[in-house]
């Protein structure tokens, strides 16, 4: 029964074999015949999918026979004719296998030899593109249809004379040629040569023999994924991912830790250049002819300390402009780190460097990836004994590059300072909560960072206006324009460079010992007056509410904060200047005001209305002294800090002030009795009058009675101005106030709030006299 059943397999072998083959002998004999024509491609891939690969294998020489008729015939074709061979070629290549290492050379030289001369270096140069693409395909599908055991013969030393002068002219081809196809396919032929395409899941028992093969030709590969993806910032991103996939493949495939014939423990960064052995000490006479070479752990290192230089180009494209390179770096970092962290020890740190700035990438996809291949770095880390664990390689960084951290801020390279607060931000990270607050208990450790902060954080005030306006503000068009014209960075004034040191600041917050960094900021505060400033925006950075940032609130700190800062000499600096010495001074005050202004506000939107009532109080009479300030600056700080608290309170400023109008009605009193003294008492009151409802009246009346009085002073002459505005912005919002009446709203208030505005026209009109008798 069973000799049955066999007979009947082979039976119906036999059938579908019979019934094959006119259909294939109809697409053969076109492409016999007639080469050129466009529709044997079609016909062939047609006939091809409808039979299945076991039948399609038996006739495989077969379905060969017209492309080796016509490709041991080239120079009688032209380039047109040669493309729809290669295209019928590749078809077949792509639905059977190459099962024989003769087969295999033989279809590989005639391939390449469509666009290679011995006696012209530029013979592809001068064919079209369209050839050299179908070219570069056509290996492509030779070696991805080729069986494991053709491949372990074809990867034999003896064969690399044929194997490397494919890979140079694909080089060149990748190099040289300008077609976005053609190099894109000529990077890909590359990987596909030296099974680079799978090499992450490849475990193949000859695989080392790719590597000794790939060693021989690792200078030229990788000199060209470099160059190649790093020669211009216009070049398409899709042969810049190629060539990242090139770098990363061909190095972990050479360099992997497995090729070392030292057995044990893999010491990750233990090696740096004084432990490489010097190859100038001795003289080895096998070294003379580079096929010679044998990877042993001498090549192995010394071609580690070359890789170097490579490598650091290699990664300056983390601030690639494409996310898409982006993330393919942090993969080919990832699968360096986890198969060669011990050859390639000596770019390890700029490796993990550039995995953590990734981190912190604006793309999801890319600071996710990173993230995980610095996790997965860290578990192999502590996973082997006698190694320094991610977080000790992280705290010895984190001091270099906070010493340096001045110096590359005060340089000219834009993109380089970007660089390094970002990879100063994914350093806090990775240490966490757990390490940076024993780290930074080291008081050099934290000095050095405070250093580099605030030179981060240095604020340019040469833009800052110091021109007066007497116009009289609306809050809601301040807001609506408002831009603070008081933070400019000046060493970078990019939106990138502070967004990423708000980070930093926040990280600070979120990781560190919070009492502890804040008394040392408010130290630094308190002793050294000239980095106040940078102080104060650092503060408001950290603090400033992000989502993204979990905000640990201690009201106990914050109060502190706001303690510290409502001291009234910091809010009486002299904004007015005399002489051209003292502009600078009044354009750094100008800038320290409005700096205290907002952090209040941010202050106050973290303590929430009930933690911060107690401050109140405090606060708001300062606000609105900025808020009615002649300068733009402080004025607009001031309406925009005015207007944070109001929300938080759940109304408008016009609330604000009448809830507190009894408070403010007695500090403007008591000012107004010196208003030579406190001139901007003046510009307060034009404020609350302006922001307020005719349910203040009385409080108002009895405060610009006072402003009349005080008006009448020949003293106070310096201040007419000021005074003049008081009284002009108290008429129109009595006229404002008087079309309310109209509802009936004005009338349904007291005896005295109604006859309140006949008795102040009598007052004007007294004055009027008094001062034309004068």
């Amino acid at each position: 029964m069973v000799e049955n059943d066999e007979m009947s397999e082979d039976d119906e072998e036999y059938i579908q074999l019979r019934m094959a083959f006119p259909k294939l002998k109809k697409v053969c004999d076109p492409m016999a015949t007639d080469p050129g024509n466009s529709s044997n491609a079609t016909n062939l891939k047609a006939v091809l999918e409808e039979i299945k690969m076991p039948i399609l294998q038996k006739y495989s020489d077969y379905l060969l026979i017209p492309s080796f008729l016509h490709l041991t015939n080239v120079k009688n074709l032209n380039s047109d004719v040669l493309c729809s061979v290669l295209r019928c070629l590749e078809i077949i290549l792509n639905n059977v296998q190459v099962d024989n290492e003769n087969q295999f050379w033989k279809i590989y030289t005639l391939t390449f030899q469509t666009i290679y001369s011995n006696s012209d270096e530029e013979y592809a140069s001068k064919l079209p593109e369209e050839l050299k693409i179908q070219v570069v395909q056509c290996l492509i599908a030779l070696f991805s249809s080729a069986t494991s055991d053709t491949l372990k013969a074809v990867y034999n030393r003896k064969y690399i004379g044929k194997l490397s002068v494919v890979v140079y002219n694909t080089v060149q081809l990748a190099k040289k040629e300008k077609c976005i196809k053609l190099k894109v396919e000529s990077l890909k032929c590359i990987q596909c040569l030296l099974q680079l395409r799978d090499a992450k899941e490849n475990s193949s028992p000859w695989r080392l023999q790719i590597a000794e093969l790939a060693m021989l030709m690792l200078p030229g590969i990788v000199s060209c994924a470099v160059s190649v993806a790093t020669s211009t910032d216009t070049l398409n991103h899709k042969i810049i991912v190629e060539s990242v996939r090139l770098w990363g493949g061909v190095i972990g495939l050479v360099m992997e830790d497995r090729n070392s014939k030292t057995k044990g423990k893999t010491d990750i960064f233990k090696l740096d250049s004084s432990d490489i052995p010097s190859s100038g000490n001795r003289h080895n006479p096998r070294e003379a002819d580079p096929q010679d070479s044998i990877m042993n752990d001498d090549w192995l290192i010394g071609s580690g300390r070359k890789l170097v230089g490579a490598t650091e180009k290699m990664l300056s494209l983390q601030q690639h402009q494409h996310w898409r390179v982006r993330q393919q770096l942090a993969t080919e970092i990832s699968h360096i780190l986890t198969v060669a962290p011990k050859n390639m020890c000596l770019s390890a740190k700029y490796l993990v460097d550039a995995l953590i700035c990734l981190s912190q990438d604006d793309n999801i996809e890319v600071a996710k990836k990173s993230k995980t291949a610095l996790e997965k770095f860290s578990k192999t880390c502590e996973l082997s004994d006698g190694t320094k664990k991610l977080v000790e390689i992280v705290e010895e960084s984190f001091y270099s590059l906070v010493i340096k951290l001045p110096r590359i801020i005060h340089g000219v390279d834009l993109s380089l300072k970007e660089r390094q607060l970002l990879l100063l931000g994914g350093y806090i990270d990775v240490l966490g909560a757990k390490y940076l607050p024993g780290l930074l208990n080291s008081s050099q450790h934290l000095n050095r960072l405070l250093k580099g902060l605030y030179t981060a954080a240095t604020l340019d005030s040469s833009s800052v206006s110091l021109l007066e306006e007497q116009a009289v503000r609306e809050l809601d068009k301040e807001a609506l324009g408002l831009q603070r014209v008081w933070v400019t960075l000046k060493h970078s004034n990019t939106p990138r460079y502070y967004s990423t040191l708000q980070s930093i600041a926040k990280k600070l917050l979120q990781f560190s010992d919070t009492g502890s960094i804040v008394h040392t900021f408010l130290d630094d505060f308190e002793n050294q007056p000239i980095h106040r400033k940078e102080i104060t925006l650092l503060f408001s950075m950290m603090f400033s509410s992000e989502p993204e940032f979990p905000m640990r609130v201690d009201h106990d700190i914050t109060g502190l904060i706001l303690k510290t800062i409502m001291e009234y000499n910091l809010w009486d600096l002299p904004v007015n200047i005399q002489s051209s010495e003292q502009r600078v001074a009044a354009q750094e005050n100008v800038v320290q005001i409005c700096l205290l202004a907002e952090l209040v506000a941010v202050l106050a939107e973290v303590e929430g209305a009930d933690a911060f009532s107690p401050h109140l109080l405090t606060c708001l009479y300062p606000l609105l002294e900025c808020a009615g300030s002649p300068l733009y600056a402080i004025s607009s700080a001031g309406f925009a800090s005015v207007g944070v608290v109001a929300t938080i309170y759940g109304g408008d400023v016009g609330s604000l002030v009448g809830q507190n109008v009894d408070y403010l009605s007695h500090h403007v009193t008591l000012n107004l009795r010196h208003a030579h003294r406190n001139p901007r008492v003046l510009s307060v009151l034009s404020v609350i009058m302006n922001h307020s409802t005719f349910k203040v009246f009385p409080p108002l009346y009895e405060i610009v009675k006072d402003v009349l009085v005080q008006s009448c002073d020949t003293f106070q002459d310096v201040n007419a101005t000021a005074f003049l505005q008081v009284f002009v912005t108290f008429v129109s919002r009595l006229l404002e106030w008087g079309k309310e009446s109209d509802d009936g709203e004005l009338y349904d208030h007291s005896e005295t709030v109604a006859s309140s505005p006949t008795t102040v026209w009598d007052l004007l009109h007294d004055y009027y006299k008094t001062s034309l008798t004068a």
